[in-house]
């Protein structure tokens, strides 16, 4: 991907890459040490525990998005309709290729309006035995109006790696929108 839907994308890819400091992946101690003040609130971390990708940070503007603060939840419990075997071999290539996923994808709001959105997730490095993390970042392409809530979500429009270095994997992310099976 040659270039970002979303400027904040980019400016998370630059931010992860100056929080490297010469190691192949930032920690998740340096990624939470500077974070851009315009980033954090759109930011989730999440942790692989035995088929679970359990939500370790959710932002402040993502809580508002989703009305709900599923801090030490089960991301996929949340999110039932998501394909959850395809979300955690993306989740999977992500830390141990490594390499950055990306989808664009929509929520329907409470108004009736697609919301446009872009997904952008990074690996994190974690120290051994610990379980493994990633961080994404959830940009609208388009503001929410007062009172306006995210709600009916939209199977992506793309998905794609994104080279942090390393090249991207030989086959395509697998939709998270396609039916569990």
């Amino acid at each position: 991907m040659s270039a970002f839907h979303s400027p904040l994308s980019a400016e998370l890819l630059a931010y992860w890459h100056r929080q490297q400091h010469g190691a192949p992946l930032p920690t998740t101690e340096d990624f939470f040490d500077h974070v851009p003040p315009r980033l954090a609130p759109l930011l989730i971390l999440f942790e692989h525990h035995d088929g679970a990708l359990i939500v370790r940070y959710l932002g402040t503007q993502l809580v508002e998005r989703w009305h709900e603060d599923l801090t030490g939840k089960n991301w996929l419990g949340f999110n039932r309709h998501l394909n959850a075997k395809n979300l955690l071999a993306n989740f999977m290539t992500i830390t141990q290729h490594p390499c950055g996923g990306c989808a664009q994808s929509s929520f329907i709001t409470t108004t009736g309006r697609e919301l446009n959105i872009e997904t952008f997730s990074l690996p994190l490095a974690v120290r051994a035995g610990r379980p493994a993390r990633i961080i994404s970042g959830s940009f609208a392409l388009e503001t929410m109006g007062f009172a306006e809530e995210a709600r009916g979500w939209m199977a992506p429009r793309a998905l794609q790696w994104i080279n942090l270095g390393f090249g991207v994997p030989a086959f395509a992310p697998k939709s998270p929108g396609e039916p569990n099976s």
